[in-house]
């Protein structure tokens, strides 16, 4: 009798502190987390062959979309690659 191969589930925590600006919305300082599962599928030797996450995105930008809105302000801004200057 011979099996399949296995497949891992687990759950995840991810977090970390808001600590500058998203998407037009200022930094909180507070912890932002989301929880989240996934499954590993693996091969003989027991390598990853097809992993799977799942997590609700609601939850995980709620907490990036608490800040206040960012107002426009009266010095332009200048976005370039960093790397441009070499």
């Amino acid at each position: 009798m011979e099996s399949g191969r296995p497949v891992i589930a687990y759950k995840f925590r991810h977090w970390g502190f808001f600590e500058g600006p998203f998407k037009g919305h200022a930094s909180t300082g507070e912890m932002v987390e989301f929880y989240g599962f996934g499954t590993l599928k693996v091969d003989e030797p027991l390598k990853a062959e097809d992993v799977e996450i799942y997590y609700d995105p609601a939850e995980l930008f709620g907490g990036l979309l608490k800040g206040a809105p960012i107002t426009e302000t009266s010095q332009p801004t200048h976005q370039a690659c960093p790397f441009s200057n070499y």
